[in-house]
């Protein structure tokens, strides 16, 4: 691997917790679970920190996603065993924009739209509220577009043994 594709990759420690179907002879997938890290273990303000609050409340749970392998490596894959799993940095940026960007943009946007159309504190607030939730909804169907990208899709490293 050349050292520019290995900087656009981010590398996540996994765990099997289902087998998929095998898509064709050349591909197979297998679900994962990964556990969100977080730095604000290593922070010294993390008792006063408001982001290290919400980290704590949010990331309860873990999360699964469907990765990407060839069929050898499905059939060594066992459920409850450890994975590397690789995932293209470009999806992390892209899904990070749109998860935090594109409601806070539509808030505002709606927010001085409806402001000047009606006039009014209330008409902000309501616009805000409506936009907001209309970028959280484009936020969901741009991700949905950004999963079915072959070439942003999580694949499978390597096996991780004990």
């Amino acid at each position: 691997m050349n050292t520019a594709a290995a900087q656009s990759m981010s590398y996540e420690r996994a765990r099997v917790v289902a087998r998929g179907d095998t898509d064709n002879l050349s591909s197979a997938t297998i679900w994962v679970e990964t556990m969100q890290g977080s730095t604000c273990g290593q922070c010294s303000a993390q008792s006063t920190c408001g982001q290290s609050v919400l980290s704590r409340w949010f990331n309860r749970r873990s999360r699964h996603m469907k990765v990407f392998c060839n069929p050898l490596q499905a059939s060594q894959c066992a459920i409850g065993q450890w994975v590397e799993v690789e995932v293209p940095a470009r999806l992390v940026i892209q899904a990070s924009m749109l998860a935090y960007i594109l409601p806070l943009l539509a808030m505002f946007l709606l927010a001085i739209a409806f402001e000047q159309l009606f006039g009014g504190e209330l008409a902000a607030i309501c616009g805000a509220g409506i936009g907001l939730l209309s970028g959280f909804y484009l936020a969901r169907q741009f991700g949905e577009r950004l999963s079915n990208n072959p070439q942003l899709q999580p694949r499978l490293t390597r096996l991780i043994s004990g």
